[in-house]
């Protein structure tokens, strides 16, 4: 026996320095449990059940809270996430060809099928990208010194700028009938802006209008591309001689926008019989929801009958689908159309008729606008 005062000195045995272990939790060397006390933490929980049916997980960590089960029937609460609508729009007849193929049909046919519809939805889809638009804050003001801003641009998504800005600067016809002009005019990234002073009262008309020759030739079997911009005054020194292959065509398009200080007039209605343009019979700044309105379409200043019509409500990128409204116009070349709900408006039409200028030539016509519906 040690004598009273002495210090004793014993070595810690294995076990000892594992129980140390545990209260320290890590080992300090290695950044994780030692392996021994990983098999003896095993061993202890070995068969156990908790509360729950579950077992504890091996980290001993909390578990977090099981997730909620959705019963057949339940709607799906936060709907569909963003930037999904888009792509399911493009595929959804990629689904409807994949679904009617039957179970036992070959794998040959299978893939002819999937080719096809692939290729569908590759062409599909940009028909219904890069609309062109000029956007006004508000379309009818009523002080005496007002000012509308308008944002233009080509996008996928209606008023939703995330393509290119529309660089041309927009013509003004006031409501006596002179030029005026737009103000503080800026091309950004992705959009164009500008103001206008309404210092008239009436209705203002503000048009954007590209005309000019497209087409391609070749020389020496080289094919070469008209330059952007040609027109009937340039054509004989665009094309040299001794082209071959030569293929042309006329276009003329016509984007444009009414706003209205105070009353509405229809001085700026009057058509120019330049390409194709819609003659109001129902006044453009006077629309409202749930009431009919009714257009004409004229081209090159005749009758536009049986041409398609789209008209689509903004904030399609906030929607599921378009909700487009197919029409197509009369023998007069009018239009009818009852408002399903207030808000700004996108409708484009087009055709195509024989050139004037291009001897055996096609001229193609587009006309675009935004109108604004209110509530009633």
């Amino acid at each position: 026996m040690a004598e009273r005062g002495a210090i004793l000195v014993a070595r810690l045995r294995p076990y000892q320095r594992l129980r140390r272990r545990r209260h320290i939790g890590r080992d300090a060397r290695a950044g994780r449990p030692g392996a021994e006390l990983q098999r003896r933490q095993a061993r202890a929980q070995a068969g156990r059940v908790h509360p729950g049916r579950r077992g504890r997980a091996r980290d001993r960590r909390a578990r977090g809270p099981a997730p909620s089960v959705r019963l057949a029937g339940q709607a799906r609460p936060d709907g569909p996430r963003r930037r999904q609508d888009r792509t399911r729009r493009r595929l959804r007849h990629l689904q409807a060809l994949i679904t009617i193929v039957p179970k036992d049909a070959p794998m040959k046919t299978l893939h002819k099928l999937l080719a096809a519809a692939v290729c569908t939805a590759a062409i599909a889809a940009p028909l219904q990208a890069h609309r062109l638009w000029m956007l006004p804050s508000t379309t009818i003001v009523s002080g005496d010194d007002d000012w509308i801003t308008f944002d233009a641009a080509a996008s996928n998504d209606l008023f939703f700028p995330d393509h290119q800005p529309l660089r041309a600067e927009p013509a003004v016809v006031q409501p006596d009938g002179t030029p005026g002009k737009v103000e503080h005019m800026n091309i950004g990234q992705y959009r164009a802006n500008f103001d206008l002073h309404m210092t008239q009262k009436g209705t203002y008309k503000i048009v954007i209008q590209n005309a000019g020759i497209m087409g391609s030739f070749k020389v020496n079997g080289v094919e070469q591309r008209l330059p952007r911009g040609t027109t009937a005054d340039k054509l004989a020194t665009a094309v040299p001689a001794g082209a071959t292959d030569v293929k042309l065509g006329e276009s003329i398009s016509r984007n444009e926008v009414f706003v209205t200080s105070g009353a509405p007039t229809d001085t700026v209605l009057k058509p120019t019989g330049q390409g194709l343009e819609l003659v109001p019979v129902t006044h453009p700044n006077d629309l409202v929801a749930g009431e009919p309105a009714r257009f004409k379409l004229i081209a090159d200043g005749k009758p536009a009958a049986n041409i398609a019509v789209t008209v689509i409500p903004g904030g399609s990128r906030y929607r599921t689908s378009v909700n487009e409204i197919a029409l197509k116009t009369d023998a007069q070349g009018q239009v009818a159309i009852t408002w399903p709900g207030a808000g700004m408006y996108w409708m484009s039409a087009s055709t195509t008729a024989p050139s004037t200028i291009i001897p055996n030539g096609e001229k193609r016509m587009s006309y675009t606008t935004v109108l604004e519906v209110l509530q009633p």
